[in-house]
């Protein structure tokens, strides 16, 4: 019942442009098995209180609906609410807390290919150093991003270099 309901509010929402009929999708989708429907339903109330200038609460909904994009791998939604994000002024997405988020997330082989991209190897030479195709490094990078919640080379170094200074 609640993904009925929640899909119910989500069109109302969609074709009004009502924000509390948005909200009320996001809630009733809460209640549901449907990960992907909530997360769309976040989007969108995302984007409906941003339209408003709401950037708060679009930053709340859009925080949440990337950290159920990134945990169900849906990479293009994933990248269209980072965009979003940086709109309403959010400079550093942490991904939620989780058991595929975070540096104890990562394998012994993505750590190693994290360290030594942090120390301005491009992926051709991590993937001579450590006797694996470019194509491997390449797949470990993304992942690694995807659970450090980082988009680039300097935001994973840069993440890093704090981990170590909070270490020391």
């Amino acid at each position: 019942m609640p993904s009925l309901v929640g899909a119910a509010a989500h069109a109302q929402g969609l074709l009004d442009s009502d924000l509390d009929a948005l909200r009320v999708a996001v809630q009733a989708y809460r209640g549901s098995p449907r990960k992907l429907a909530v997360a769309s339903a976040l989007e969108d109330a995302a984007k409906a209180e941003h339209a408003v200038g709401r950037r708060s609460a679009a930053s709340v909904f859009g925080q949440e609906a990337l950290g159920i994009y990134d945990s169900l791998g849906v990479v293009r939604a994933a990248e269209r609410v980072k965009a979003l994000l940086r709109g309403v002024g959010v400079r550093h997405m942490t991904p939620r807390p989780g058991d595929d988020t975070g540096w104890g997330a990562l394998t012994r082989a993505e750590r190693r290919v994290a360290e030594l991209v942090t120390q301005g190897m491009t992926n051709h030479a991590v993937a001579a150093a450590l006797s694996v195709s470019p194509h491997t490094v390449d797949s470990h990078l993304r992942k690694v991003f995807r659970k450090l919640g980082v988009t680039s080379r300097v935001g994973l170094t840069r993440l890093a270099l704090r981990k170590d200074h909070e270490k020391s």
